[in-house]
């Protein structure tokens, strides 16, 4: 069983590695920003979704189905390439939204400069100031703690939103999860599949914390001018991504005629 945890870990890190994701993209943003707990809130977003897929590759799809009512399973096995369209159009909407306002990004402002600009007392710029920089310091893997009652909840829902636009993602983990089987490395047991879906929450969380802390420690060395140009850049790739899927979402009812 411990194996199935430690494989759902390692292909949970593995699967959300690619650079150019959408949910890479909007972390990616947040960190460099200093929005560390937003990241976090997004990046637990995107690792619900990765749980939810792995919970379906493994069969789980049987158990949901016998929780739902009959006529929604029903509705749904008659209607569900139309349903997936649908789903399809939403998350392309989504992306390519997500992708005109990091376009939209301004010139950034560190702490330091913001202190600088408050009109008041010198001891509250310096408050402000200290108080920025223990936030960075305190940033840290169970930080999704404070995220969650900093507006987590709204990031939580955008890093579920952009995850599940990803239309190759539920066949990546069909086949990943086909494979583990086969080499035994998840048993054909309740518990060996619940733990593996737990590992690749986890694994999924465990990558997105472990980019944001690498642009924590590094973000010093990146110019301002360097910064707003990664996240129009960051931008143009979304807007592009959301055009895909909408024409993708565009091309289908004419292949179901």
């Amino acid at each position: 069983m411990v194996i199935g945890l430690l494989s759902g870990i390692v292909m949970g890190f593995l699967v959300s590695m690619p650079p150019l994701g959408p949910v890479t993209l909007a972390v990616l943003s947040k960190g460099l920003e200093e929005k560390h707990h937003d990241g976090l809130s997004i990046g637990l977003g995107a690792a619900l979704i990765d749980a939810l897929y792995a919970i379906i590759a493994i069969g789980g799809i049987s158990l949901i189905i016998t929780i739902l009512p009959s006529s929604v399973t029903s509705y749904y096995n008659t209607h569900e390439k139309y349903i997936s369209v649908i789903l399809t159009y939403i998350g392309g909407i989504f992306v390519f939204l997500y992708g005109i306002k990091l376009l939209k990004s301004k010139q950034y402002e560190p702490p330091k400069e913001q202190a600088k600009k408050i009109h008041s007392r010198a001891e509250r710029a310096q408050r402000f100031l200290e108080e920025t920089t223990r936030k960075v310091r305190r940033f840290s893997f169970f930080s999704v703690f404070t995220a969650l009652k900093e507006n987590g909840s709204k990031q939580i829902i955008t890093g579920a939103a952009l995850a599940f636009s990803s239309i190759t993602l539920p066949a990546s983990w069909i086949a990943i999860a086909s494979v583990l089987k086969s080499y035994r490395f998840i048993e054909r047991t309740y518990e060996s599949n619940a733990l593996f879906c737990v590992g690749v929450f986890v694994g999924t969380y465990l990558w997105f914390f472990t980019l944001l802390k690498g642009i924590a420690i590094n973000k010093h060395r990146i110019g301002n001018a360097t910064i707003l140009g990664i996240l129009r850049s960051a931008g143009i790739i979304l807007i592009a991504l959301g055009i895909v899927l909408l024409y993708h979402a565009y091309q289908s009812p004419f292949q179901l005629l």
